[in-house]
């Protein structure tokens, strides 16, 4: 578990590889901020096994009915300083997975996905995003016309979102998909 009130704090300027999903449970938030200064990057990373060893994990974080706040980070979908791995970019950086999450995301980049940079597969309570730049949703080196999102909401309710102050750079779909 995550001890209540615990921040985690990420070096300004510096790189973070991820090959992992972030699994967030019920009753738990997960706190991130990146130190003042230059924002420091995660890049989803190759996970080195698996079918296709040069993709890195699906998502960044999977809430299973459990909470994100994150603020002054850079997240991309894939490692850029080698472009070759476009070719494996992956489908979004934020899912729900259970009913009754919030995600909280405040002074962020979210760039390179091939789906969606926030999706709420489950009822969520709050989507708040502000002061963010969500970029380059959607690669049809391995996705469709169809995917390129910054936020997905189709799947079930969302009690309350926030948008405010956001920029919209190079998406395929639409910026925001909502509730069917």
């Amino acid at each position: 578990g995550i001890p209540a009130g615990r921040v985690y704090e990420l070096e300004a300027g510096k790189i973070y590889l991820s090959t992992e999903l972030f699994n967030v449970a019920a009753k738990y938030t997960l706190r991130l901020r990146g130190a003042v200064g230059k924002k420091a990057i995660v890049y989803l990373y190759p996970t080195g096994t698996g079918a296709n060893p040069q993709r890195p994990p699906g998502n960044l974080f999977v809430l299973l009915g459990g909470s994100l706040e994150m603020s002054n980070i850079a997240v991309a979908g894939f490692f850029e300083p080698d472009p070759s791995g476009l070719d494996n970019v992956q489908g979004g950086l934020v899912n729900t997975t259970a009913a009754g999450s919030s995600i909280i995301v405040d002074k962020c980049i979210l760039s390179n996905i091939n789906g969606q940079h926030i999706r709420t597969g489950s009822a969520t309570k709050v989507v708040k995003v502000t002061n963010t730049i969500l970029a380059n949703a959607g690669a049809l080196t391995t996705s469709n016309f169809g995917a390129g999102k910054g936020l997905d909401l189709r799947e079930a309710s969302c009690d309350s979102l926030i948008l405010l102050n956001n920029t919209f750079v190079n998406y395929q779909d639409r910026p925001i998909r909502h509730y069917n």
